[in-house]
């Protein structure tokens, strides 16, 4: 049976890095990437779609509101869980009103993010 895979868009290499080693710890597959655009290049390319995606939304090139807007676009993509990662407050209600996404705040806690990974994938 394949490990569940995790895709990480972040900006923040030290956030990704550390995200990547505690899910990796937990026993799933994760890649991660820079920004909105090279996640949308590594989803076109893959062979295989995430069961997860962990998405920042302030990130050069491409943000995470454009990714999502590209994301529900897409009929192969849509349906991939998405979990934003902000430390602005305010982006809490426009990311659940206006996509339906999970919702983390920076910093995140460890025992949150895994209840929102276990609550999202089984």
């Amino acid at each position: 049976m394949n490990k569940k895979l995790v895709l990480i868009v972040e900006d923040d290499r030290s956030i990704r890095y550390v995200l990547e080693k505690i899910l990796k710890y937990e026993g799933l597959e994760v890649d991660s990437v820079g920004n909105g655009e090279e996640a949308m290049a590594w989803l076109n390319a893959s062979l295989r779609t995430p069961d997860l995606i962990f998405l920042d939304l302030m990130m050069p090139i491409m943000s995470g509101w454009e990714f999502m807007h590209l994301q529900r676009a897409d009929d192969r993509l849509r349906s991939i869980p998405v979990v934003v990662m902000s430390a602005d407050m305010s982006a809490t209600v426009n990311s659940s009103e206006t996509c339906g996404k999970s919702f983390l705040k920076k910093p995140i806690e460890l025992g949150t993010l895994m209840e929102t990974v276990k609550s999202m994938i089984v």
